[in-house]
């Protein structure tokens, strides 16, 4: 979201932005005079990313798939079901965004009773989550008929990495998917204590160093 350009006719889903990707990687690349990029993606961002690896492998040197999801957990489902249902009223194109919406990811699940944040982080996060989008799309609709990343069809080097205590990335949905990833050239990375946005937490620095090491590699 942030400052990409905002129509009536985008639902941010996850085919649009893919494609977004991959004129922006052609773009980059004729800029800068590299043959592929690094790419990253967080949460709904995983959908995103993944597929354009899937379809664009020679754009990509390697991947992190940060917080992401797969079939989901039966929770993850349940939720994601429920937000599509709406309490029985049509799923507007947008949503409108609070300060709750903002701050959820930091205390979700287990987060709630031993909190990995710092209040002024979240606060300065939240108002300028706020100023930027105040309304976002509903991506959650491109959820509901079933995985849209194929492990099979991702062969770049790729990195999954997710808190332990992130209530939508857990280890019994995503071991199967990284098992089944058509790269022998892939980690798997499960930080303690994080939740969904530990990029933001108190071991914000164990994520940028994890990251940083699959990236710089030889």
């Amino acid at each position: 979201y942030g400052h990409s350009d905002k129509t009536d006719k985008d639902w941010s889903e996850p085919g649009s932005a893919a494609a977004d990707l991959a004129t922006a990687a052609d773009y980059i690349t004729r800029a800068s005079g590299f043959t592929v990029i690094d790419v990253l993606g967080w949460s709904a961002g995983t959908q995103r990313v993944g597929l354009f690896a899937m379809l664009h492998p020679e754009k990509v040197r390697r991947l992190v798939l940060y917080a992401p999801h797969w079939k989901g957990t039966s929770e993850y489902q349940a939720a994601v079901k429920k937000r599509i249902e709406n309490g029985g009223v049509p799923l507007t194109q947008f949503r409108v965004n609070t300060e709750a919406d903002a701050r959820s990811d930091f205390v979700r699940g287990d987060l709630a009773q031993d909190p990995q944040f710092e209040e002024d982080v979240v606060r300065m996060y939240a108002a300028e989550a706020l100023k930027t989008d105040p309304r976002s799309p509903n991506a959650f609709v491109a959820n509901a008929t079933g995985p849209i990343l194929d492990p099979l069809r991702i062969t770049v080097p790729t990195l999954i990495i997710h808190g332990e205590r992130d209530y939508a990335a857990q280890q019994e949905d995503l071991l199967p998917f990284f098992q089944a990833l058509k790269t022998n050239d892939k980690s798997y990375v499960l930080l303690p204590d994080g939740g969904h946005a530990i990029m933001l937490e108190k071991q914000h620095r164990m994520f940028q160093h994890e990251i940083l090491s699959f990236l710089e590699r030889p």
